[in-house]
Formats: C-alpha cells, sequence, structure tokens
C-alpha cells in the first residue's frame, strides 16, 4: 500500500496525539503556551507586539514554525486581553494549503461542523459537541481570495471582553443621553435671554442678547449675534458708536493687558447716519478666529478697554459687565446651535 506524504504526516500528528479529536491537552493552549498566560511571562524574543483592537492586543512568537500539518501558513498571530492569552488567529494562502490546513485541523481536533455545505466554513463548539466547554474554533476559506482563516478563542477571556465592551457601550450610550438632555437644557435657558428677529426675504433669523435692549439705542455698544439660515449658522460681531463723528478707521482692545486691533478702511462697509446732532457708526463684521479669540476673552476678562481711532481724533471707553455677561450669553447660544469655533 502507497502513502504519501500529506497522509504520513497526518499519521504522524494521529500518533503524537493519541488518535484523531481524542487528546484532552489539545484545548488546553496552544503550541505550548497555556490559555491565559501571562504576556509578561514570556520571554522578550519570543513575543513580538503587531497590533491592538477593541482591548485586544495581538503578538508574533519569533521561534514559531509557519506550518501546521502539511499546510504553509502566512502568519500565527496570538492575541492577548489585559496581558492574558486568548486566542490564536491563523491564515494560509493557497487552495492547496487550505485543504492540508483543513486535514491537519481534523486529525488533532476532531471533525468540525459545517452548518451550510455550499459555505467552507467548519466550527467547534461545546453545544455541537465537538469541542471543549471553554474553546470555540472556526476554520474558513473564501474561494474568492483563497485566504484560509482558523481562529482558536478561549472563551473566558473573549466573553469578558465582550461583556466589558457591552458595559462600555451601555455606559457611553448613557452618556450620549445625558450629554443630550443636558445641551437641550442649555438650549432652553440661552434661548431664555435671546431676542429672535427674521429677515423674511433672506430667510435667516437673528439672536440678539436681550440684556443689551436698554443700552442699544443712543449709547455705545459691542455684541455678538447668531445667524441662523436653515441648518447652517454663523457669528457676527457689531461695534457701535453714538457721539461726535470720527470716520473710524480702527477699533483697539484691551483685555486685561493684552492688546487687539481691528482695522478697517474708510469706505469698508462702515455704515454711518445722524440726526444733526448726534453721528453714529457702527460695522458688522462675521466672527473669524481672531475676532472669535478677541470676544471670548472680553467675555471672561476682569478689566477691557475699547479704542475707536477716527480720522482725526479717538474715543475710549470700558466694556461694561453688561455687554460681558451678553457676550458669554450668546456664544453659548451659539454652541449650544450647533455652531463651532471657526478655524481661519
Amino acid at each position: 500500500m502507497k502513502i504519501s506524504i500529506g497522509s504520513l504526516i497526518i499519521l504522524l500528528l494521529l500518533s503524537f496525539s493519541g488518535c484523531a479529536g481524542t487528546d484532552p491537552s489539545r484545548w488546553d493552549g496552544f503550541r505550548g503556551l497555556k490559555w491565559a498566560t501571562n504576556i509578561k511571562d514570556i520571554k522578550d524574543h519570543e513575543a513580538f507586539f503587531i497590533n491592538d483592537s477593541n482591548g485586544f492586543e495581538f503578538y508574533g512568537r519569533s521561534n514559531d514554525k509557519l506550518s501546521f500539518g502539511n499546510a504553509k501558513l502566512k502568519a500565527i498571530v496570538y492575541g492577548y486581553y489585559k496581558d492574558r492569552f486568548c486566542g490564536v488567529v491563523i491564515t494560509a494562502k493557497g487552495y492547496k494549503n487550505f485543504t492540508a490546513l483543513k486535514d491537519a485541523v481534523f486529525a488533532y481536533y476532531g471533525e468540525g461542523k459545517q452548518e451550510n455545505k455550499n459555505i467552507k466554513k467548519w466550527l467547534w463548539v461545546s453545544v455541537l459537541g465537538n469541542s471543549n466547554k471553554d474553546i470555540e474554533m472556526s476554520l474558513e476559506y473564501s474561494e474568492s481570495s483563497e485566504e484560509t482563516r482558523l481562529t482558536i478563542a478561549y472563551n473566558p477571556i473573549v466573553e469578558e471582553q465582550r461583556k466589558e465592551q457591552e458595559e462600555n457601550k451601555r455606559v457611553q450610550e448613557l452618556d450620549k443621553e445625558r450629554v443630550a438632555r443636558e445641551r437641550g437644557k442649555v438650549i432652553r435657558e440661552a434661548n431664555k435671554n435671546l431676542v429672535k428677529t427674521r429677515d423674511e426675504m433672506e430667510e435667516v433669523d437673528f439672536y440678539h442678547a436681550q440684556s443689551l435692549d436698554d443700552i442699544r439705542h443712543g449709547r455705545d455698544y459691542i455684541e455678538a449675534y447668531i445667524a441662523k439660515k436653515d441648518y447652517s449658522v454663523w457669528l457676527c460681531f457689531k461695534m457701535y458708536h453714538a457721539g461726535d463723528l470720527l470716520l473710524i478707521k480702527s477699533v483697539l482692545f484691551k483685555v486685561d493687558g493684552e492688546d487687539f486691533k481691528l482695522t478697517y478702511g474708510f469706505f469698508d462697509d462702515w455704515k454711518r447716519d445722524t440726526n444733526g446732532h448726534i453721528y453714529w457708526e457702527w460695522k458688522d463684521v462675521l466672527v473669524d478666529k481672531y475676532i472669535w479669540n478677541l470676544i471670548n476673552k472680553i467675555a471672561k476678562s476682569e478689566k477691557t478697554m475699547m479704542r475707536y481711532e477716527g480720522q482725526q481724533y479717538h474715543f475710549d471707553r470700558d466694556v461694561s459687565p453688561i455687554e460681558k455677561e451678553a457676550l458669554k450669553n450668546i456664544l453659548l447660544a451659539y454652541r449650544a446651535k450647533g455652531g463651532e469655533p471657526p478655524t481661519e
């Protein structure tokens, strides 16, 4: 009787195990490495890090032979969770190596269960009676990629990881719900302090701080306000001066000793009006990164001074606590409505 080389190797495996799938130690680990072995107990030159995912860390062993029975392997990867050995993933390429690996695995572990004859996938699980209660195995072959994948999992540790992942997910969902509730509360509180107007032609809603209503008419002020159209939201900044005609060209701020300067040309969209006795000059600008930083610092400042620099004269004043509080409220409402800090 002639015996092929492949059959001889299978017989050698059987002689090592006693008989096919009957060696009880086959479920204790893999290649002499016992399940739950701590990675720190393995010599540095025997294990090297590959990558990590979902709390698992994956290592290779430098002294591994990339073969199993008569199959040539691409890789053998060892999985650890919290430093404890809990799984093996073996890969091979090509149909020849698939059949050789399948034969060797069946010979050593016993025959796997193929649930669908049209799909090359076999399972070893305790409920099928072909695995230890602590071990789950699967062997899969993809005809499109010609890739074979053998996975061996140590359930006590893998199940621990799964439960912890589910708990983390549950906590994250609770956190999301809590954040959503808190954000809803913030939006409601912020909106209570806003005055809404609408430009029907442009279909844009504007939100201003209600606390500035008393000083908007005939007095100097600065303010931020929100513009919203459909799902887009943006932030604007307004500077308003009432008094002598300055022909303002720049505005300086000293915020707790830090200097800021906004410079604009004479014809650069400054608006002006007069009743014959008082002149009004004002400018609205879209908040950019520089102004975002400025108004956030003004809102939190102890003392902010500002100067309107005109063609010949200037006018200085302190930014009032009411203006600072209004800035805080608008910035809060802007973020609550989904606004993001500008990046330019």
